[in-house]
């Protein structure tokens, strides 16, 4: 992992698709399954997170890909960033995280400060939901915006936002009626900005 010299604001991560191939691999029960996306990890912490742990919290969840390097566009923090990652294997079984690694404290500008504060996406309500859930989120300025669903494999499974969207606070209902229990991805996008966060289903 490195910072981009340009910047305060951007990390370059990368990691070794062999190595979590061999972790995703020893999880699958008698099963020798083919690894498919990552799931990529952000801690907002001062020390070493708890991986196990913080990976269970739907907002450290900052990207699904299938690529080994990511770029993250970080927000503003006081304490650092820690990064790891996870594999997802064709029978959704996600593998242990890697030990996370430290990215460094980003200082951010007020003006800077205050953009990141109004481009939010909210954790969906009720969640775990059966079948139907609200997604609230708020746009800083008026744009194109998506809003969309995907499994944990990174296909997407639903639509639900597609259009020029006012500035401002807007509720999405989502109907997973169609889907099977489990966790899903919802990714909002608008201005070149993205946040992603996961919802359980439990049918």
């Amino acid at each position: 992992m490195n910072r981009d010299p340009e910047t305060e604001y951007i990390f370059n991560i990368s990691w070794s698709p062999s190595s979590i191939d061999q972790i995703t691999k020893s999880n699958v029960s008698s099963h020798t399954d083919t690894l498919v996306k990552y799931a990529v990890y952000r801690v907002d912490s001062g020390t070493a997170p708890n991986e196990a742990e913080e990976m269970t919290k739907y907002y450290n969840l900052i990207e699904v890909t299938g690529d080994t390097t990511f770029t993250d566009v970080t927000p503003p923090s006081e304490n650092g960033y820690w990064y790891f990652v996870t594999a997802a294997s064709r029978n959704n079984v996600e593998s242990d995280p890697t030990p996370a690694k430290e990215g460094g404290i980003v200082v951010s500008t007020e003006e800077e400060s205050e953009l990141v504060k109004e481009f939010e996406l909210s954790q969906n309500y009720p969640n775990p939901f059966n079948p139907t859930t609200v997604i609230s989120f708020r746009l800083a300025e008026s744009g194109f915006t998506t809003l969309k669903v995907y499994d944990m494999l990174g296909r997407e499974v639903s639509t639900l936002l597609n259009e020029n969207m006012t500035s401002g606070t807007h509720d999405v209902s989502f109907n997973g009626s169609n889907l099977s229990s489990g966790i899903y991805i919802y990714q909002l996008s608008s201005k070149g900005n993205t946040i992603t966060r996961r919802m359980t289903l439990i049918k």
